[in-house]
């Protein structure tokens, strides 16, 4: 399963928290600079073979899985950062 294995690599390698970073510099403790971003992004996804993906789409398929999970479109609108206007 690739479950246990995405939560082991968060565990050691993510900020912990609600507020938590997901791409952080370790020697700053802060969001980690764009084009360092991209630079690891672009390794990993040309060693998986998956040219077509971009950091967005992580964005799109955390919003299916929520809604998948039962979330409200209200719900949805929070976590996206969305407004009603």
């Amino acid at each position: 399963m690739l479950a246990p294995a995405i939560k082991d690599h968060l565990k050691r390698h993510t900020q912990l928290g609600p507020e938590g970073l997901l791409f952080w510099g370790p020697k700053t403790g802060k969001q980690l600079a764009h084009s360092s971003l991209m630079w690891w992004w672009n390794i990993a996804k040309h060693q998986a073979r998956r040219d077509d993906l971009t950091p967005h789409g992580l964005r799109h398929t955390g919003a299916v899985l929520y809604a998948q999970a039962g979330a409200t479109l209200k719900e949805l609108m929070a976590r996206l950062g969305h407004g009603t206007s």
